[in-house]
């Protein structure tokens, strides 16, 4: 016989009596079967008594029979059930089936750690558990136990739409905050209202669906105590500026009058002034506390 016919042979064996083993003990054959194929694919990797053409043959082997063993279990039920077996109940109206237990050989604890795997940490909250073939517990707890959704409450809630990254390190995302409609005023209005004293502070910004922003300090940011009255009055009056500034800048662009639109474009330059005099100072009390 010539020897790639003999591993064809003895892959085609070992395939189908560990097939045969897992079903017997009650063990997922779609988990272990990864595992031996990267069993031999190790052994032709390192063992070099193994010829090249040996090692592909056994390779190619192994993946030809998973693929018939894939299709054979999509296209034929009966043959998924005899190769795969079917979900073992293993509790049941919130009894739990010990001669279940026994078929799956699994103990009363590897079920207790399979269910807290599942947020059921009472058993008595469960109404149903099952073995899937693919070595998953699958669980439906008590009715009375499971939290109440607005669906079934009769609520209906509009669907949420992911959150979209607004600021990353200081630096607005214009694109996003142009496409959301959230103009960088309110961006770095919010920002302060939740502890930042200028945008380099803002480690990342997270718009929601409902126009909702979180902001994520940098750590040195982060040590300021925003919750502090003096600092929360500092923050407030650095808010009360800039809204100021912008009134005049409004102002400006509103009048027709010569005279008074420079007027308030001179106001607003030294206003900016005094912000950027104002975050500077609180720049360096965050580093070095206040005088």
């Amino acid at each position: 016989m010539p020897i790639y016919i003999e591993i064809i042979v003895r892959s085609a064996i070992s395939f189908l009596l560990l097939l045969a083993i897992c079903r017997l003990i009650g063990i997922s054959f779609k988990v272990v079967l990864p595992v031996g194929i990267a069993v031999i694919g190790v052994m032709f990797s390192f063992d070099r008594s193994i010829r090249v053409v040996d090692g592909l043959v056994a390779i190619i082997t192994w993946g030809a029979f998973t693929v018939i063993y894939g299709l054979l279990t999509i296209k034929f039920e009966r043959a998924q059930t005899i190769l795969n077996g079917n979900a073992t109940v293993l509790i049941e109206n919130g009894n739990i089936i010990g001669k279940n237990l026994m078929k799956v050989r699994m103990t009363t604890n590897e079920l207790l750690a399979l269910l807290r795997e599942k947020d059921a940490f009472k058993l008595a909250d469960v109404e149903f558990a099952a073995l899937e073939t693919d070595g998953q517990v699958s669980v439906m707890k008590q009715s009375d136990v499971v939290p109440v959704t607005p669906k079934v409450a009769g609520i209906t809630v509009q669907k949420e739409k992911p959150p979209k990254v607004v600021m990353k390190e200081g630096k607005p995302v214009k694109k996003t905050l142009s496409e959301e409609g959230y103009s960088e005023l309110q961006l770095f209005s919010e920002a302060e209202k939740q502890g930042a004293t200028c945008q380099d502070d803002v480690f990342l910004a997270q718009l929601d669906g409902s126009q909702n922003l979180y902001v994520d300090l940098k750590v040195d940011a982060a040590k300021k105590t925003p919750d502090d009255p003096s600092n929360q009055s500092k923050l407030l009056l650095l808010s009360s500026l800039k809204k100021l500034q912008a009134d005049l800048e409004a102002h400006a662009l509103n009048t027709e009058n010569v005279q008074a639109k420079s007027s308030y474009e001179n106001q607003a330059n030294e206003m900016q002034q005094i912000i950027e005099q104002v975050q500077r100072q609180l720049r360096k009390e965050s580093q070095y506390g206040p005088d």
